[in-house]
């Protein structure tokens, strides 16, 4: 079983104990206590009591703050009118059947929104409400993290915040590293242990478990709380506020940039992908006929013994190797034999290595990610170790180089332009 469909069977088995739970009048922190025969089993086949023990503790830690469930919006509005900021959350469902419901905004509705002043965490009901109550604090400083999840959804929504800020990106800027997730923040911030399984549950259920709710507040919470203790850090490190605010101001245009999108031409890109399929055939063709079969292929040992197969003792030993002292069998290392036309037998391996890669990354996989033949990557702010912007589904920074950029086209009326910046490395240095 994938990782991913691994994940949802235990989120679903998870949201069913809670629910028998529930019925039976037990909450999250007796839920070890209830003998009932199939919340044992399920306990102990399915369900980590590690998982249960967090979820309790989270229940006693929010009992510091009310949670209120929203019925008169209005009251809400008048309540935090004059807060000098909010942090905000939201928890998304999928409209459709598609591998990116849930994360990609077109094919996504809001279910929650959560709002948290320090005092009071108030939790809205998208499908009951909607979302124009939500206007009238858009002045209000706001705190998200991964304010870019919000913004897209939000804006796609119609709604736009004025003054949306990022712990996220706070984080990037004081503690420099990349996976900088809430449950990795909290940990590191207030050594609490915060379970994300409730993230994928179903968000669209009619009536929300107690547990959802609970775990939706606390995004809510933490993101304020490591607002606050950042706050306290910028006030002290003033040039760190400089490069936040640098960061901060990105996020708008990465909004705007991936709501547009990227017009796929799928008949350019079937056309590509024969071409691509023909050239795989042909490589596994010469690997074949010259010793390398089936699932060898794609097995570097196999490929290993192949290559010293042709090769001379003197090449073998100025050949580039891995760690481990092995013979490397990309393309690149193929290259050190200078015309590697002049060795068919061997050009195949690099040959079926970039087409077969190909094919995986940006074959129909491509149209998959693609929503009524519209593509729509994720940037993500300062997402590379260096800082540099993330892309993925797909990663429009990293295509083929040849032949690639036909299979996109320019919505009517617009051309594409083509720019890069001159060392600009060294001028930002400079």
């Amino acid at each position: 079983m994938a990782a991913t469909d691994a994940r949802k069977k235990r989120t679903s088995d998870l949201e069913t104990i809670l629910e028998l739970n529930n019925k039976m009048g037990f909450d999250i922190t007796t839920i070890s206590a209830n003998k009932h025969p199939t919340i044992q089993k399920a306990l102990r086949l399915k369900v980590s009591s590690e998982t249960i023990n967090r979820m309790a503790a989270l229940h006693d830690y929010l009992a510091k703050w009310r949670i209120i469930e929203v019925e008169d919006t209005q009251a809400m509005v008048k309540a935090l009118s004059k807060a000098a900021q909010i942090a905000i959350d939201i928890e998304t469902m999928p409209l459709v059947d598609h591998s990116q419901a849930g994360l990609l905004p077109v094919v996504t509705a809001i279910r929650l929104v959560q709002l948290f002043d320090g005092k009071h965490c108030y939790i809205i009901d998208a499908r009951k409400f909607g979302l124009e109550w939500l206007r009238e604090l858009k002045h209000i400083k706001m705190i998200a993290h991964n304010a870019q999840f919000e913004d897209a959804h939000l804006c796609h929504a119609g709604i736009d915040l004025d003054n949306l800020h990022c712990t996220l990106l706070m984080g990037r800027v004081f503690i420099g590293e990349l996976g900088l997730g809430l449950d990795k923040m909290v940990a590191d911030a207030f050594d609490f242990k915060l379970d994300k399984t409730l993230q994928i549950s179903n968000w669209s259920r009619e009536t929300l478990l107690p547990e959802q709710i609970e775990y939706a507040a606390a995004d809510a919470v933490f993101a304020w709380q490591l607002a606050d203790k950042f706050a306290s850090w910028f006030e002290e490190y003033p040039d760190y506020l400089a490069a936040y605010e640098f960061l901060r101001e990105l996020i708008r245009p990465t909004t705007l940039q991936r709501s547009t999108g990227i017009i796929l031409d799928h008949d350019a890109h079937n056309k590509l992908i024969t071409e691509w399929e023909s050239q795989e055939q042909e490589a596994l063709r010469i690997l074949h006929e010259n010793g390398l079969q089936g699932n060898d292929v794609a097995s570097s040992l196999k490929k290993q013994v192949y290559l010293k197969k042709y090769l001379t003792e003197a090449q073998i030993e100025n050949w580039p190797k891995t760690e481990s002292g092995g013979l490397k069998t990309n393309h690149d290392a193929l290259l050190t034999l200078g015309d590697i036309s002049e060795y068919p037998q061997l050009a195949a391996i690099g040959q079926w290595a970039a087409v077969s890669s190909r094919l995986k990354n940006y074959g129909p996989k491509l149209q998959k990610l693609a929503v009524a033949g519209v593509l729509y990557p994720d940037y993500r702010i300062a997402g590379m170790a260096g800082y540099r912007f993330q892309a993925n589904n797909p990663n429009i920074q990293n295509q083929p180089r040849e032949h690639f950029k036909q299979v996109y086209i320019a919505p009517q009326g617009w051309v594409f332009v083509s720019s890069d910046l001159s060392q600009v490395e060294l001028r930002v240095a400079a």
